[in-house]
Order: structure tokens, then sequence, then C-alpha cells
């Protein structure tokens, strides 16, 4: 049976392709061809500025030039240390990737395990190790994926290991696709068949099951009303969950972002089993979980997951009678009465839909690194800065004035005198030579002083160490070539004195 040939892919100057292309190129050309034809190839299987180095040696005799153009090639583009350096500027310029794009998430993974491997034998990638890389590095994927790594972390420091470069792309191996989904444990999902009786409009789960998933979230308050007034509680807001049905055929459905609470508005009595619907003909061949199989009501889904909630087989009897649909979770029975005509119902807590709600909703969905409610909090010197305006403005002759923010109210300014002098000494030798420039710098200048924007500095003001001198300069704009203006230089340098 005859080998399938193999193909030669063209080699461009990626150093990070460079080592597959010599692989290819040493089994199909280099222990079959001359000199000659081997520089032929090299020519026809080379691009750009590869192609260039191949060019630029063909003119020698083969034997000399062969030789020498792999050299030269290896040199550019086999170096361990630029090797390294391709494969850290192409992970640090990957583009974030969005929460629904699991596409990009399946490359980005492919490419993380390509780096991982080439670590072993390229030596300027232990980089890639350090905590500051890795924390770039875990930017680029969903903000929603950064609760599990950090709980790899954890289990990982736990049992005392130093977390690497290796460990992430692990973590992203084994969660390449699935965009919001796939926050999985090794325990069975048993309360996800319970979650098909809830009636309201959002997902909720309780907090201890969230634990037993090892998922955490982002601290938020939850803002409720009731027939009551609106109040607000505690929560934590967990993304990326998904459920299916006990016993179904493998349908999985994402869910929203779940909010996280320690307890919730349903008991186990809520439960309908198969003795409660079987005296309706058209019901007895559903299937519902029996009580025994259950250990308490951990997950609600609402009305807000169309995924979950679509019907796919539909049973009713008489006008007014209750019931039934199919959906991915399995079978819901509506309007059921037992024994005592209790009516199975439940209210529940519903946040406050508003339009105002619903834009910030939108954008931090749009931008999950942050909440639209997030605010920045002033820093210490923030604090200074403005207890200096306060405290220091005040109106002098028409004008507002305040003191300097100086970070110490006592330093001593540095002598910048020099620099003035010799800017002044620049700009005396100008004015000198042009005579236009000259008087209409000196007009600027007591349009200035004649306005209060300058005075002169009184004598024996300010004491030693607290003047400060500002070189000037004048520039004409190019559009209108009559008018000077004069640009002081208060950006100069003072040795970081200022808040």
């Amino acid at each position: 049976m005859q080998k399938p040939q193999l193909g030669i892919n063209t080699f461009g100057g990626d150093c990070i392709t460079f080592k597959k292309f010599m692989r290819q190129f040493k089994c199909r050309v280099e222990g079959l061809c001359s000199d000659d034809e081997r520089i032929a190839y090299l020519e026809q299987y080379t691009l750009e500025e590869a192609h260039k180095i191949v060019v630029g040696f063909s003119y020698q005799d083969a034997e000399v030039g062969y030789p020498a153009t792999m050299a030269e090639l290896r040199r550019r583009h086999g170096d361990p240390e630029v090797m390294a350096n391709s494969y850290i500027k192409k992970v640090m310029s990957w583009p974030t990737i969005r929460a629904d794009y699991s596409q990009a998430l399946d490359e980005f993974a492919v490419f993380l395990k390509e780096c991982e491997a080439a670590t072993r034998c390229v030596g300027g990638l232990g980089v890639l190790e350090f905590s500051e890389n890795l924390k770039r590095i875990l930017q680029k994927i969903p903000y929603f994926m950064h609760d599990k790594w950090r709980t790899v972390v954890q289990r990982l420091q736990k049992n005392g290991t130093i977390i690497g470069f290796c460990d992430f792309a692990e973590f992203k191996q084994n969660d390449p696709v699935y965009g919001r989904s796939n926050l999985t444990s090794d325990k069975k999902h048993r309360q996800d068949g319970k979650a098909k009786i809830a009636a309201g409009t959002n997902v909720e789960v309780m907090s201890h099951l969230a634990q037993r998933l090892e998922v955490s979230g982002r601290r938020s308050l939850l803002k409720t009303k009731t027939m009551g007034p609106p109040c607000g509680m505690p929560t934590r807001i967990v993304t990326g969950l998904m459920v299916g049905a006990i016993g179904g055929d493998g349908v999985e459905v994402n869910l929203p972002p779940v909010f996280a609470k320690f307890n919730l508005p349903v008991e186990e009595w809520h439960i309908l089993t198969e003795r409660d619907i079987e005296v309706w003909e058209y019901m007895k061949d559903i299937k519902l979980p029996k009580l025994s199989d259950i250990h308490g009501i951990d997950l609600l889904i609402g009305n807000n997951v169309p995924a979950a909630n679509a019907p796919i087989e539909v049973k009713t009897g008489p006008l007014g009678s209750p019931y039934a649909k199919k959906t991915r979770l399995g079978w819901v029975a509506w309007r059921v009465k037992r024994d005592g005509a209790v009516v199975i119902s439940s209210n529940f807590i519903q946040a406050d839909n508003n339009l105002e709600d619903l834009f910030k909703q939108s954008l931090n969905y749009d931008f999950p690194g942050r909440s639209v409610d997030d605010r920045r909090e002033w820093s210490w010197e923030d604090r200074q800065f403005m207890e200096i305006m306060d405290s220091s403005c005040k109106k002098v002759d028409g004008h507002y004035q305040v003191n300097l923010p100086l970070r110490d109210q006592d330093v001593k300014l540095p002598n910048n005198k020099h620099i003035s002098v010799k800017g002044l000494t620049n700009l005396g030798t100008k004015m000198e030579r042009q005579p236009k420039f000259a008087a209409d710098y000196v007009a600027f200048m007591e349009d200035v002083v004649s306005k209060g924007y300058a005075e002169r500095v009184p004598e024996g003001q300010p004491e030693k160490g607290k003047e400060w001198y500002i070189p000037h300069h004048g520039v004409y704009h190019p559009r209108k070539p009559e008018k000077i203006r004069v640009v002081f230089k208060c950006g100069l340098n003072a040795g970081n004195i200022l808040k």
C-alpha cells in the first residue's frame, strides 16, 4: 500500500509555525533532493520576509547557499527567545471573547494548549507562569468564567500547589466551548426536576446548592417588591449554570444570571405527584418524580427562561380542568386541586422591571466586567485635594483663588530659575531677529497684565523655596498668522510635589 503524500504549508515568517514548516520540509524535500532542488523548493514554499531571505542566498552555489539559508532562517525564526516573544505577543494581543461566542472560546483553548506544549521546550515562555501575566490572560475570557477559575485556584492552593500556566491551559481545555454554560460538579443536579413547578419570573438557587456546585458570584443587592413597599436583600448573582431533566434525553438549558438565596418561598407540599393527577384520565401516562427521590427544593426557574418553559407537548381536558405541558425539563401540571381544595399556586418576588432598570440590566449584560451602579470611590489623595479646595477657595478682586494642592505645605521647591533664564535668552534672540514677533509678543503680555490675568511679584515675595518660574514662548496658528498666542509651560516637572 502506498503512503499518502505529505503536503507542505507555505511559510511567511511566523515564528510560531516555523518548526511545523521545517518538519514538513525535512520529510518531503530535504532527505530526497539535491541542494539545488532544496533552494528551489524553499523559494516556492516561502512568502514575504522568509522568501526575501531565500532569494538573497539563491545567487550563491547551492552547496554554500542552502546551508547558509537554513542557518539564517533558524536564526531569525527558530531562535527560542524569538519564538517565545511571538507566543507571548499573540496571547497578550488576543481579543476579549464574548460570553456567547463559543467558537472563539474553543480557538483560544486550542492555542493555550499549544502555548503549554511550547513552554516545555522554549525557555523564554516561562514568563507566562508569572501571576500578573496569568491575570492578563484571564481578562481574555468571559467574565462569568472568572469565578470558575478562582474555584480552581482555591482548590489547588488548598493542596499546596503553585498555580502555573499549565493549570490555566488545562482549565480552558476542560471548558472550551460552552459559553454561558457548564458550571458543573461531580454531583448530579437532582434539584433540576423539581424546578418545573415554579411560576415566578426570576431564577433563584439555594446558597448551599451553589456551594455544592463550587460556584460563586458577585455580590449584589436585589431590590424587590410584592404587595408591600419595596425592599432590598443581599444576594449573589451566579452566571453560567445549565440544567437538564432527570432521565431526559441529554437536552440541557442555559440559565440566565441566577440569584442565590438562603431560602426559597416554596415548600415540599407544593410538589405534585402522580397520585395527584391520576384522577384525570388524559394525564395518567405522565411521569412525575417521586417524593422519596426528592431531598428539598433548591432551584426555582421562572418565566424568563423561554427554553425551559416552551411547550413540546400539551395535554388538556374539558374547559376549566387541569392541563399539563411537557418542556425540555419534563412535565408541568397546572390547576390541579388536591383533597381539601388546595390550589397549587405560588407568588414569587419579582424585580422592578421599569424602563430605567431594564436599561441598566442591558448595560450590565453588555459590559459584565463592572456594574452600571458601580461608583468610583475617592482615594486618600482625592479627599486631601478636595479638602484643600474647600478650605482655601475664596474670591479676590472678582477672581476665585485656591491654594496649590501641594503634597506637603512645607515643601521647598527646587530652584528652576536657570531653565527660565535660558528660555528667556532664546526668546530675546528670536525677538531681535523678528521685530513683528517681538511687537506681537509684547502686546499680548501687556494685555494679559492689564486684564489682571498676571501681576508683578511684590518685592520680598515669595519666600525662598516657594518660588517657581514658568517658561513661556509664542506661537502662531497656521490659519491665523496675524494672531500670536503665548504658551506657558506649566507642565514642567516639579518633582512630584502636587497631588
